[in-house]
């Protein structure tokens, strides 16, 4: 299977594209796609089959230039881009088109033999030209390189024969304009026929592991053959358009009618599509041996064996051949190449949008380009034929779940993509728009807890704190951890957590907090809630000062007491909400201050403890207590908390209601709205409610970034 010398980029990438490019829907189809369309109507098939191969190419051709594409061609390219899960899936549709390409060309084979001899069996036709294929690829696979030539010299010869017939018919006689639907179903119908046409673009890249120089022989092979097979291609739309549409619908071997040496024509049919089916057999097994060294295929051991690929590949060749019919499994094959041409031409519009430093290609191309050839791929695919699009969509999504658990278990450093650098990429960008839009969207908010750990903590595994960090950042938030200690622990946490860590270990903690606080401000992602408990807070000169310092930072503090382990289903979260009497209204002052941050907060808790929420406030008097019921109603309903939430209205001063309410083991307060720099108000505040109540306490302050309206 291996050819030996390598391949120059004549021999090993523009004749195998060329000749399977100019292959089987040349002689048989060119005529018929004119008939239905006319000229006008086939150069618009053409121009879109053309538009969508050349963006591709040049796509291909820019990868080619930045990277050296190992042996897989397109399977290569997806799995260094995007990884060996999508590389895998792709390289799969591509294996599937190019073994359907060849039993279309032996179709095509058949109906050439059949111009010369009709009364040979059909069948048995096909399985000859399957076993003359089989016999040279597996024995002879040089041979097939050098019958390349030979094809290609007599494909131009039959072109050539035919084209005095624009100069022999007058342009009264023109068939400007067909009728799409006469004698197939529409214009997209024939398109997903034709376009089969222009899909020999992928014959050099797939014996990119037995060329000389990939990089520069992928790029210029693949142009210079499309460029040929464009003007080759829009040349015979002429020849054709003179002649009579009734022939050119009912008669497929129209182009040896119309020869000026009618046996040129059906030896070039025979040759061509014989040696087309040549070209495209030595490339199935190739990609397949590149699946299955990557271990992505079932018994990958196998089927990575020359011979048994080889075999493999036959077998799926010899089953499609009893389809009997080109035009049944031309759309199938159309969907297939549009999944692996789209692909490419999103990994050059990703890579250069994202600016990567990686992505340096000699040849450049503008970003439409890939841009015009992914949308173009994905339209014409659903627009052809909707369910084989969606089955291909299918058998993609359960191929990519597959191989996502199957290198699962794979070393970070086996994978080979830039699928990370992508993702960093990614990062920057939505960083620095972050940063350039200061402006906090109550929508987007979510909880980014900075959790502190000093040296006494890190015998608990993981820290209480650490546990109450968690259930507010479920179920795919992040938490930002600083070590302010010399040793650094991991702890096992949830999976779908974004985890970041830092160490900082000075002399003075409370130094060190307040410089990572002032560093990380302005971050994309930055911490908007600082969590501290009781055992911290030894650490602290001045618990007030450095609360003030957060809130500067548009950091929310998060003050907590007694963490429990577990907590009763049966049990109920206190929000204790600031009394407003006389006017009970939800005013400005009071969204500034707490309120927002500790019912999201519960809110939070609620969802992963599974335990209800019961607001509770003070009024000066009885007569307020429909008021302060409407109050804690409307604050319910505009807050959208949930519908099992409850409240209760004590009359008295807040140390009476604490006395009366019932005992319940997480209770939430609001620190003072007014923290001051010299007072110790906030820490005598949570001093004072601790000697009232049991169980634990969260003391929250608000950052006013947060928004419980949103």
């Amino acid at each position: 299977m291996s050819v030996s010398p390598k391949l120059s980029t004549f021999k090993g990438v523009f004749t195998p594209t060329i000749v399977t490019i100019l292959g089987v829907i040349m002689y048989l189809r060119q005529g018929w796609l004119v008939g239905n369309g006319g000229l006008l109507g086939a150069w618009l098939v053409l121009g879109i089959c053309l538009g969508i191969t050349a963006t591709t190419a040049l796509s291909l051709s820019s990868i080619a230039t930045n990277v050296r594409i190992h042996a897989g061609g397109a399977y290569a390219i997806v799995s260094r881009s995007l990884g060996r899960e999508t590389g895998g899936v792709v390289g799969f549709m591509l294996y599937l088109a190019q073994s359907l390409a060849i039993t279309m060309y032996i179709f095509g084979f058949r109906e050439g033999w059949l111009a010369v001899f009709p009364t040979h069996d059909p069948l048995l036709i096909d399985l000859m030209a399957f076993a003359g294929m089989v016999i040279i690829v597996r024995f002879f696979t040089n041979l097939a390189f050098q019958l390349q030539y030979l094809i290609f010299a007599i494909t131009i010869l039959s072109v050539l024969s035919v084209s005095w017939k624009p100069f022999d018919a007058r342009w009264e006689e023109i068939n400007w304009v067909g009728n799409f639907g006469q004698s197939y179903e529409n214009f997209w119908s024939v398109l997903a026929v034709y376009f089969p046409a222009v899909t020999g673009i992928l014959a050099g890249a797939s014996l990119s592991g037995d060329l000389e120089d990939p990089r520069d022989a992928i790029p210029k092979g693949t142009l210079y053959a499309v460029v040929v097979a464009g003007f080759v291609y829009a040349w015979l739309s002429i020849v054709y358009a003179g002649v009579p549409q009734s022939k050119l619908l009912s008669n497929y071997t129209i182009m040896q009618e119309i020869s000026i040496f009618p046996p040129l024509i059906g030896l070039a049919v025979i040759g061509a599509t014989f040696c087309a089916g040549l070209a495209t057999f030595v490339a199935p097994p190739k990609l397949m041996q590149a699946l299955s060294l990557d271990d992505l295929l079932p018994k990958s051991s196998f089927i990575s064996n020359n011979e048994n690929s080889m075999w493999i590949t036959s077998g799926i060749v010899l089953l499609a051949i009893f389809l009997r019919d080109l035009n049944s499994i031309a759309p199938v094959i159309t969907i297939c190449f549009l999944t692996t041409y789209g692909t490419i031409n999103l990994i050059v519009l990703l890579e250069q949008q994202l600016g990567l430093l990686s992505f340096r290609p000699t040849l450049k191309i503008p970003n439409w380009i890939p841009l015009i050839g992914a949308v173009g791929c994905l339209m014409i695919a659903l627009i052809v034929n909707p369910t084989i699009s969606l089955l291909v969509l299918f058998m993609l999504t359960l191929g990519y779940l597959r191989l996502s658990r199957k290198i699962h278990d794979v070393e970070e450093g086996d994978r080979q993509d830039v699928r990370t650098n992508m993702f960093l990429a990614l990062a920057r960008w939505a960083a620095q728009k972050s940063v350039q839009n200061r402006v906090v969207e109550g929508k987007a908010w979510m909880p980014h807890p900075v959790v502190p750990i000093f040296s006494e903590q890190m015998q608990e595994t993981p820290p209480p704190l650490l546990q109450l960090a968690t259930d507010l950042s479920l179920p795919k938030g992040s938490i930002r951890l600083l070590h302010l200690h010399n040793k650094k622990r991991q702890w096992d946490l949830r999976d779908s957590l974004f985890i970041q860590e830092s160490q900082l270990p000075m002399e003075q903690p409370e130094f060190a907090l307040r410089t990572a606080l002032q560093s990380l401000h302005g971050t994309f992602l930055q911490p908007n809630m600082l969590l501290l408990d009781d055992t911290q807070a030894q650490y602290f000169d001045n618990l007030n000062i450095f609360w003030r310092g957060c809130l500067q930072l548009n950091i929310g503090i998060v003050y907590s007491t007694s963490i429990p382990h577990h907590i009763d289903p049966t049990d109920c979260i206190h929000v204790w909400i600031r009394p407003q009497s006389p006017h009970w209204e939800l005013s400005h002052a009071q969204q500034a201050g707490s309120l927002d941050l500790a019912l999201l907060l519960a809110i939070q808790l609620s969802r992963e403890r599974n335990i209800p929420v019961r607001l509770v406030t003070t009024l000066q008097s009885p007569e307020e207590h429909s008021a302060a019921e409407a109050y804690l109603e409307c604050i319910r309903q505009l807050g959208r908390l949930p519908k099992e939430t409850s409240a209760l209205a004590f009359v008295g001063d807040i140390w009476h209601a604490l006395a009366q309410a019932p005992s319940v083991t997480i209770q939430i307060f609001g620190m003072p709205l007014n923290i001051d720099e010299t007072e110790d108000s906030a820490t005598e505040f949570i001093q004072q409610i601790r000697s009232h109540t049991v169980g634990c306490c969260l003391f929250i302050r608000g950052s006013g970034q947060e928004n419980l309206l949103a």
